[in-house]
């Protein structure tokens, strides 16, 4: 059993061995030598056994840590996998003139990583061309307002021209 590896099934046999030894009717071992033996080869037994038990724990140690590094290089991949689609996401908005909806996508890049420069550049750049349309539409409006109160002020301009009637010559 011990070069099979099974030292809790050989050291229950020579435990076995021992009490056969002790409780036999009849002197079988008169100077003690397969009662030494015996102890010898349970305490072998236990050393491999040991041994084993560490050689185990240590195996799985490795395993538990090379699957706590394997997650962590997923995750990672997982985190930059995303960070990747948020910022195409980010670019897409502000190509299709959507500032706000970019701005959101960049905070969300810059809050899981604070220190991303093309994220904080396309936000600073988001943020100008919003406040740059807005103050176009603004601009705009005030014209397009001008406009029409320069058409009310020639509605209700009376035509001197209807009022007075010229003779003929």
């Amino acid at each position: 059993l011990v070069e099979k590896q099974r030292y809790d099934d050989a050291v229950q046999r020579f435990e076995r061995v021992l009490e056969s030894l002790r409780w036999f009717p009849y002197e079988i071992d008169p100077g003690q030598a397969y009662k030494k033996k015996t102890e010898d080869a349970i305490q072998k037994a236990k050393v491999l056994q040991g041994a084993q038990e560490q050689r185990r724990r240590e195996a799985l140690h490795d395993a538990a840590k090379a699957d706590a590094d394997f997650r962590k290089v997923e995750q990672i991949k997982y985190v930059e996998s995303t960070l990747k689609s948020l910022m195409k996401d980010a670019r897409e908005a502000f190509e299709n003139k959507r500032y706000e909806k970019c701005e959101k996508l960049c905070d969300q890049i810059l809050a899981k990583r604070p220190g991303d420069v093309p994220a904080k550049k396309l936000k600073e750049q988001s943020e100008y061309a919003a406040r740059r349309e807005f103050e176009i539409k603004i601009y705009r409006d005030k014209l397009e307002h001008y406009k029409r109160q320069l058409e009310w002020i020639e509605e209700d301009t009376v035509p001197y021209q209807e009022i007075f009637k010229f003779p003929d010559a």
